[in-house]
């Protein structure tokens, strides 16, 4: 091989490479601007999407429609799987379907995704109600607690979950009749009126508390066992009062129901035959709007109308046939 040619094949390499066909590639500034105007792409799509979420969520409504709001809370996850307020309302709307399971599934969800105190706070409710549903009346009370201290931490109590809490309580006092339990629910129920003064729910809700205090006087007894009523005016009043404020298309059977309690409660102290007339109108009304309830029927059963008859009558009381 020749000099010229060893020089010639030394520089074939890269004589074979045609530098003419590299890529030209764009300047670091240009590629900056194609980097940012992709994350401005998805950012916009990510904030249309969390619009379009809102519209769906804006939409829901817990007490209405159930069947509908479920699916439009289907659709919202579906867009935006990372948001908590979703499932929150999702786990409330299967709760009220006793679809628990599930139910639980996004109640734990709804904890997991929620980064402002307004989605934990939504959150806790949500927990709370769903054990409520499940009568884990502990495990419900210790989720509202949660929110009370969120909102003790600003030194204004939140009305709606002090009258979820009496609530809860009123039920566990129907249940095991304790007294403690009978005390947190007059505590949290006038807490939450001391606040919200307007809440018909509150009323209702106390004057049933006041009203089971005195239920053992109304079980079928042959005798006249003593009793001493308490707060049988102030069940009557809180009741009247849950009238006056429930806004139109409220369900108000069940204060129908409770007053026509009172009414024989006081009747019963007193053997005056008023009493036990508006006890017995109240109840029919309560029975005509909503008839499939049977733990209304009380004075419509002859037999426990006579027994009330009877305890008056031992009483010694005036009677008006």
């Amino acid at each position: 091989m020749t000099e010229k040619e060893a020089s010639k094949s030394d520089s074939g390499i890269g004589d074979s490479i045609n530098l003419g066909c590299m890529p030209n590639f764009p300047p670091i500034w240009a590629l900056k601007t194609i980097l940012l105007m992709l994350l401005l792409c998805l950012a916009t799509g990510f904030t249309t999407k969390k619009e379009d979420y809102d519209k769906l969520i804006g939409q829901v409504e817990i007490s209405k429609n159930q069947d509908k709001s479920l699916e439009i809370c289907n659709q919202a996850i579906a867009l935006r799987p990372d948001i908590s307020k979703g499932y929150s309302l999702r786990c409330i709307l299967l709760g009220n379907r006793n679809e628990f399971k599930s139910a639980m599934l996004d109640c734990k969800k709804s904890i997991q995704n929620a980064l402002q105190p307004e989605e934990l706070y939504l959150s806790y409710i949500a927990n709370g109600y769903l054990y409520e549903r499940l009568q884990d009346y502990d495990k419900a009370i210790e989720y509202y607690q949660k929110v009370n201290e969120m909102f003790s931490q600003k030194n204004r109590p939140d009305p709606s979950v002090n009258h979820l809490l009496g609530q809860i309580y009123y039920r566990k006092y129907k249940t095991h009749h304790k007294q403690a339990d009978f005390d947190n629910a007059l505590k949290y129920l006038n807490l939450s009126n001391s606040i919200n003064p307007n809440n018909w729910l509150n009323y209702h809700l106390r004057g049933a508390l006041y009203t089971q205090l005195n239920a053992y006087i109304l079980r079928p007894s042959t005798e006249a066992p003593p009793f001493t009523p308490i707060f049988v005016d102030e069940a009557i009043d809180d009741l009247n009062k849950a009238f006056q404020l429930a806004p139109k298309g409220a369900q108000i059977s069940k204060n129908y129901s409770f007053r026509s309690r009172a009414y024989t409660i006081k009747y019963l102290v007193t053997c005056e035959k008023s009493y036990v007339d508006k006890a017995l109108s109240d109840e029919k009304t309560a029975i005509e709007l909503e008839p499939e309830e049977q733990t209304y029927k009380i004075l419509s059963d002859p037999k426990a109308y006579n027994n009330i008859k009877d305890i008056c009558i031992k009483r010694k009381r005036n009677y008006h046939q």
